[in-house]
């Protein structure tokens, strides 16, 4: 994550924090910014280990939508799904994510080897239950908004920078791995009812595979971006087995069960327990940044 800049006109950013893990934020005296500043501090540290694992998780998530041209928008409306693109990306006139009346509906864009470039004035629409919260592009490249341009979703550039030109508007977020973020007379909102993370089930349908994405819903496998949930009445249970893998947090339900063996689970907030989580041949590991509480009975025979 690199410099974060403002150019002569004020930017209003509204409902999340700016960082830089390298570099100088600048020229945001006279913009608005309703939560804080982080620069090279624990958080910012923390945060590009973390975006560096939401990217190459998205990078690595199994397409679920046919080959899609490059270029987007003109009034095209799109459903749900993973899409897979190879080379540049644009948007141009007005792209409609369709949610189709599922309010956890998912939208991932994933490109290699190319730039995402919107033109001036084009926007992304959301209807039926879309949600910005649940739209994201990991583009292996830079990012740039044209002119008063609208765009709904989680941004990340890989390797490049993120330039939002004049009058441009995100609804969401925008990351880089390492180049600057920079900015001039637009707004950044974070939706109210957006978590910094991600929420996801087991769904179990192919086989106990803990990295398998048919086993989980909407294909998001976790990550140190996600919080976790296993239900009840599932046809097969998580095993993790021989990896090191990272959640926020993790509830496990009435009836449902986790087994860990000669693997690690990392573990950024809270585990809730209502049934069985078997780790006596692995191991759990309590990351978080602040305080974390182990109740008792949390593990199988409070066995770890």
């Amino acid at each position: 994550m690199g410099a974060v800049l403002n150019g002569t006109s004020a930017s209003h950013i509204n409902g999340g924090d700016m960082g830089t893990g390298d570099g100088a934020i600048s020229g945001f005296e006279n913009s608005t910014l309703s939560g804080q500043m982080h620069d090279a501090d624990a958080l910012t540290s923390q945060a590009a280990k973390d975006l560096l694992t939401a990217y190459f998780q998205m990078k690595n998530t199994v397409a679920t939508v046919g080959t899609h041209a490059n270029s987007f928008g003109s009034n095209e409306v799109l459903g749900p799904g993973v899409y897979s693109l190879a080379g540049a990306v644009s948007i141009a006139g007005t792209l409609t994510l369709d949610g189709q009346n599922n309010t956890n509906s998912v939208f991932i864009f994933k490109s290699s080897a190319g730039a995402f470039t919107t033109g001036d004035y084009a926007k992304i629409i959301l209807i039926n239950g879309a949600s910005a919260c649940n739209v994201a592009w990991a583009i292996e490249g830079a990012v740039t908004f044209g002119a008063y341009s609208n765009m709904q979703g989680t941004f990340i550039s890989y390797n490049g920078a993120v330039k939002m030109n004049t009058g441009s508007t995100l609804i969401g977020r925008g990351y880089t791995t390492n180049g600057a973020v920079t900015v001039d007379a637009v707004s950044v909102s974070i939706p109210a009812q957006c978590s910094d993370y991600i929420a996801t089930s087991w769904v179990g349908n192919t086989n106990a595979d803990w990295n398998l994405a048919d086993n989980w819903n909407n294909q998001i496998i976790p990550t140190a971006a996600t919080k976790i949930t296993i239900p009840a009445g599932r046809l097969n249970y998580p095993i993790l087995i021989s990896v090191i893998d990272t959640v926020q947090t993790i509830t496990i339900n009435s009836g449902a069960s986790l087994t860990i063996k000669g693997s690690t689970l990392k573990i950024g907030g809270e585990i809730t327990n209502q049934r069985i989580l078997d780790v006596s041949e692995g191991t759990i590991e309590m990351n978080g940044i602040s305080a974390q509480t182990i109740s008792s009975n949390t593990f199988l025979n409070n066995n770890i």
